[in-house]
């Protein structure tokens, strides 16, 4: 963990924070596409099946994408919080200090190398929507 540390700037790269900030926007438009067809397919199936057990089992269902919601309400507070942050923090030209490297390793697909790709080569770092990174 200490050589993790070394690889962070002192002063907080505005990049960093980015990438992590659109990492949940991502996260999160991913997890509401997947919550609202869920609910649809959920309603077709409510409403043409009318047995007591198989109705009490989809209710079921629905309650527990009550628990993702809340978890979704989660990690949009994070990313506002991080949003906030990307836009006060420094964003240096050109500068790595190791970082992105290190991100590199932790991520495992392909949109969040995009992400990470985009905000380094500088592309449309603010206002981008937060589907961007869904797909």
């Amino acid at each position: 963990m200490s050589e993790d540390k070394a690889l962070w700037p002192a002063v907080e790269d505005g990049r960093v924070v980015e990438v992590l900030t659109r990492q949940v926007s991502g996260s999160l438009q991913d997890l509401h596409c997947s919550v609202e067809d869920a609910l649809d397919r959920l309603s077709i199936i409510m409403e043409t099946h009318s047995d007591d057990e198989f109705v009490s089992n989809v209710t079921k269902a629905v309650e527990d994408l009550q628990h993702i919601d809340r978890v979704m309400q989660r990690l949009d507070n994070v990313r506002k919080i991080l949003d906030a942050w990307a836009s006060e923090a420094v964003m240096p030209e050109g500068k790595d200090s190791g970082w992105a490297g290190y991100m590199t390793g932790k991520f495992v697909m392909p949109q969040e190398h995009l992400v990470l790709r985009e905000v380094m080569q500088g592309v449309n770092l603010k206002g981008r929507g937060e589907g961007d990174n869904h797909g």
